[in-house]
């Protein structure tokens, strides 16, 4: 049983179904990785389901039951699941209780940082998940919740610790490695964008965009490594005069980079 549809969860799922088990997920929201487009998350229950995967959606767990170990799920339904193994994946809580006894600014995200990682404590320093830094890729200050992100925003206050000011700006990557497929992201995608998907697109490969105000705010595929190359080289570009290439599938990724950086 797995608690949450997000990439963690979903990353277990995959796993777990691989080693030949019996996989539910339980997710609050109506789809997989709720977060981004219907459609996306329609293709990614697609892909797990075609693979054995059972979903249980708009469903929230109530409480665990069992004496010595757990033995079932009651949902908020009061549906009972019986369930051997469970793994909770809902997402996380930065932990800022140090940063507090230390005086340090804390709001709804995190530790408050300004753009080299500096705290309201001036020799005290934060960086990744816990971090509620400015970043262009977000409306206002935030959280970016990946390793990838962590580690880079860590180098980039690293650097501003030992002397040299580094501003963390690079765009928000997030990858995951579900039934031997990988799915990456680049950028952050709003509720606001326009969502684009290449006419191609299947549970098992797919390109897609996230346009705002004529350009390209963030780029996903699913085993399209290539074209997810050079497509995220569109971020922050007017592909307006595009926005059809970009989803006809008779146009090569590679080629259509080359004609809208050129123009």
């Amino acid at each position: 049983m797995v608690v949450g549809g997000g990439f963690i969860g979903l990353e277990l799922a995959a796993l777990a179904r691989e080693a030949g088990q019996d996989v539910t997920v339980i997710e609050v929201g109506e789809r997989p990785l709720q977060r981004l487009d219907p459609r996306l998350g329609e293709l990614v229950l697609e892909l797990h389901q075609d693979r054995g995967v059972r979903f249980l959606l708009g469903r929230a767990v109530s409480s665990f039951e069992g004496d010595e170990v757990v033995e079932a799920v009651m949902l908020d339904d009061f549906t009972r699941v019986p369930a051997s193994t469970v793994v909770v994946g809902v997402g996380v809580v930065p932990r800022t209780e140090l940063a507090i006894a230390a005086g340090v600014d804390v709001d709804g995200e995190g530790i408050v940082v300004d753009e080299f990682g500096r705290t309201s404590v001036p020799w005290i320093f934060a960086a990744g998940d816990v971090a509620s830094q400015p970043h262009p890729g977000l409306l206002g200050r935030g959280r970016i919740e990946h390793w990838d992100v962590a580690m880079k925003h860590g180098a980039a206050t690293g650097a501003s610790i030992a002397g040299r000011p580094t501003r963390f700006t690079e765009t928000p990557y997030v990858w995951s490695d579900q039934f031997g497929l990988t799915f990456q992201l680049f950028g952050r995608p709003r509720e606001t964008d326009e969502f684009a998907l290449r006419s191609d697109a299947t549970s098992k490969s797919y390109l897609a965009f996230w346009l705002r105000d004529g350009s390209v705010a963030a780029v996903a595929g699913l085993d399209r490594s290539r074209d997810v190359a050079a497509a995220r080289r569109l971020i922050g570009v007017d592909v307006a005069a595009y926005r059809l290439a970009l989803v006809d599938d008779s146009v090569d990724m590679r080629t259509l980079l080359k004609t809208i950086t050129r123009g």
